[in-house]
């Protein structure tokens, strides 16, 4: 039998037969990092006949948001169907022993990491608890001192307890400290195990890549096109993803005393766990934040009700407010190690509204293991005031050196890790967690002032009972601050106090002092108190401060 095929047939016939499924090889060619997260387009190379095809990228890193993959218009092409799904590996290597082994070298070697990173967490656990039992200690023993002349004058204790008691507030805080000096010296031990493990970690992913497959998740990407005529060219894909990456910024600042410089140099530091190296591209970094919630929360309607309290004792507690402009270096962790970028022209830095993208140097290669990298993007010069300022409040009365300056650069001041440098010596490290936006003033401490002492010394504290019928209670308190500068330097200083405050109609509070402070409730702080004053090389200044607090008889008075 004679057998026909109609045109129609024929082109049809000759249509499928030329549909191929493709495998095209993709490279990074842009890569914008978020404080979490990135941004990154691939480039995709490819040289294609006419007709219906499936085109196949395969080697994607998992971590990737599958609905943000996108593809971008190209000449020549007509995108269909895309879609994403785990990589398929060929039997035998899911099977291959020899990974099977070192898998499992793996798995033991990572449980190994996390529990040492487990034990240096409790060990951390045990020197805040020692370092809470140390300030409960020194406010404890502050109060007794102040309480200390009275009770001896009127003969309710004994020079005997009151040695006793002296003692063992010393004892205590010595234990306390011994027992943090242990625990920095366990972590320093589980340190180093943790790093041998690490690095045994790093051989062992070398040799499974050696055996088969690579040793974090891949996937393919698969998308139907249609080619209208034969061509050759590329393509772009681009998704969001990359959730355990991220940048920080870093900043070291110089300050040069004599001059009244302040030189910032401005670093980043991106990592990135993909498991593919980023070279070759285009790499920026975006203060922009899409991890977080970028949607105001509804409000809720609330509830108020009232309920008997229960009645607890409470024990009053002295508060410490921290230094302006410490930086307390021996709770700082140590950096790890980071493979530096040096400065290049080409970094600049563009604004998308209020967003700004630094663009790092070409060259700039961030590895995909999770180790950091730090590029440094610039470095402004300030003018710098300098001043010597005291908390008085503080466990310890240190004055500090304190430089203001007005952020004059276009670049704001995001939060990150400073380091602070004087005259070229390294005086601390500590995490800014403010904004600084251009044109705006701000303030940082670069470390003790030698020579420069201040103290707050008790001049009379009293409590009992006023009126004449007794109705109610009354403390008085008065204070001398003393400061005395031998630092062979003129200093503008900044002394700061407090007095309480009440917002109960029968707690009433007067205070005076001498002279009188040039700011109170200083930043919106009620009863916190500043002094500013000249006081140059070998002379001294006192500032006296009194305060009285009445409140209702049978009743306990208490700070927070």
């Amino acid at each position: 039998m004679q057998k026909f095929i109609f045109p129609t047939a024929f082109f049809l016939c000759s249509t499928a037969a030329m549909a191929e499924t493709f495998t095209l090889e993709s490279k990074i060619a842009e890569v914008t990092v978020y404080p979490q997260g990135a941004s990154i387009t691939r480039t995709v190379a490819f040289d294609l006949p006419a007709g219906r095809h499936q085109l196949i990228i395969p080697d994607i890193p998992d971590d990737i948001r599958g609905e943000s993959l996108q593809i971008l218009p190209s000449d020549g092409l007509e995108f269909g169907a895309l879609g994403v799904r785990d990589q398929r590996l060929p039997p035998d290597d899911r099977e291959n022993p020899d990974r099977l082994l070192v898998q499992a070298h793996i798995d033991r070697v990572q449980a190994e990491i996390t529990e040492k990173q487990q034990s240096i967490g409790r060990i951390n656990a045990r020197i805040e608890a020692a370092n809470a039992r140390i300030d409960f200690l020194d406010a404890l023993g502050q109060q007794q001192a102040e309480n200390a002349v009275g009770a001896m004058e009127s003969g309710t204790v004994s020079v005997e307890t009151l040695t006793a008691m002296v003692g063992l507030v010393g004892s205590e805080t010595l234990n306390a400290k011994m027992d943090i000096q242990s625990a920095r010296e366990e972590i320093a031990a589980v340190q180093m195990e943790l790093a041998d493990l690490q690095e045994e970690l790093r051989d062992l992913q070398t040799r499974l890549e050696s055996v088969g497959l690579p040793p974090y998740p891949r996937l393919i990407a698969s998308i139907d096109v249609f080619v209208p005529e034969a061509v050759s060219g590329h393509f772009e894909i681009s998704y969001q993803g990359a959730r355990f990456s991220g940048w920080t910024p870093v900043y070291d600042l110089y300050l040069d005393q004599d001059s009244g410089t302040l030189h910032v140099d401005r670093k980043v530091v991106i990592q990135q766990s993909t498991g593919e190296e980023w070279a070759d591209a285009l790499i920026s970094v975006s203060t922009s934040r899409p991890s977080e919630q970028s949607q105001m929360p509804e409000i809720g309607a609330q509830r108020a009700f009232y309920y008997t309290p229960q009645v607890i004792d409470a024990f009053p507690t002295s508060g410490g407010g921290a230094v302006m402009g410490y930086n307390d270096t021996s709770r700082v962790m140590a950096a790890p190690m980071v493979a530096v970028v040096e400065p290049d022209m080409s970094v600049g830095v563009e604004y998308q509204g209020v967003t700004a993208v630094y663009r790092l140097p070409e060259g700039t290669i961030v590895p995909g293991d999770d180790q950091p990298a730090m590029i440094t993007v610039g470095g402004t010069d300030f003018d710098a005031d300098l001043s010597a300022q005291v908390n008085m409040q503080a466990r310890s009365t240190d004055v500090f050196l304190m430089a203001s300056f007005t952020n004059t650069d276009a670049q704001p001041f995001l939060p990150g890790e400073m380091s602070f440098y004087r005259d070229g010596a390294f005086v601390g490290a500590q995490r800014a967690s403010g904004f600084i936006a251009p044109d705006t003033e701000a303030s940082f401490g670069f470390g003790v002032i030698d020579g420069f002492s201040a103290k707050r010394v008790t001049r009379n504290r009293q409590d009992g009972e006023s009126g004449v019928l007794t109705t109610s209670n009354e403390r008085i308190e008065e204070y001398e601050l003393q400061l005395e500068n031998r630092s062979g330097q003129d200093w503008d200083v900044t002394v700061f106090d407090r007095v309480p405050y009440s917002e109960q109609e029968e707690l009433q509070i007067d205070y005076a002092a001498r002279p009188r402070p040039d700011q109170v409730d200083v930043d919106g702080k009620r009863g916190v108190m500043a002094w500013n004053f000249r006081l140059n090389a070998n002379e001294s200044q006192d500032i006296r401060l009194s305060y009285t607090l009445t409140w209702p008889v049978e009743t306990e008075l208490s700070f927070n």
